[in-house]
């Protein structure tokens, strides 16, 4: 866990976090605002390198997709040829109780690297310090709108950040 964020942290201080669709291109990653679907909003093709959302997302939505399909193409790209292999060489049903552990992980991994791309350390950290945050009714709010990120990853990212602090972990 602690190399997804020492990655995220790279990256977010290589190039920001803003421009997601110029940070997709530098790692050969096309984004497509034309997937059709009423459940899932986003999906990672990794033979194809390419993210294909839901189009007119709103922007904190959006950046929040895609920082998670990257962190998809960043850890788990060759793993994933990995899954397909097992699929056909275990069957269906021989894969389900792996592949729902394994799913599992991988979107945990996905969400731990968005969370550290989108609302790094070095920025929260001044933030968590600050008295008008402390003394903000909601918290969470206030987070997601300072980093322009969903409520549900703001809420991520200060579970994320307990955990680490109460395991004793340096993540910077």
């Amino acid at each position: 866990m602690i190399g997804i964020i020492q990655k995220a942290t790279q990256i977010y201080r290589e190039y920001g976090s803003i421009e997601l669709d110029f940070i997709a291109e530098k790692f050969g990653v096309t984004i497509y605002e034309a997937l059709s679907t009423e459940k899932i909003k986003e999906v990672y093709f990794p033979d194809l390198k390419a993210i294909a959302i839901v189009p007119n997302l709103d922007f904190r939505e959006r950046n929040y997709l895609i920082a998670h399909a990257l962190g998809h193409h960043l850890l788990h790209r060759i793993g994933l040829y990995q899954d397909y292999i097992n699929l056909h060489e275990n069957g269906l049903l021989g894969s389900l109780e792996i592949g729902r552990s394994e799913l599992a992980r991988k979107e945990r991994e996905a969400d731990l690297f968005a969370a550290y791309f989108l609302i790094p350390e070095e920025r929260l950290n001044p933030i968590l310090a600050e008295d008008w945050f402390r003394e903000s009714p909601n918290q969470i709010t206030t987070l997601a709108e300072e980093f322009q990120v969903p409520e549900e990853l703001a809420r991520k990212r200060l579970e994320f950040k307990n955990i680490f602090t109460l395991n004793n972990y340096s993540v910077c």
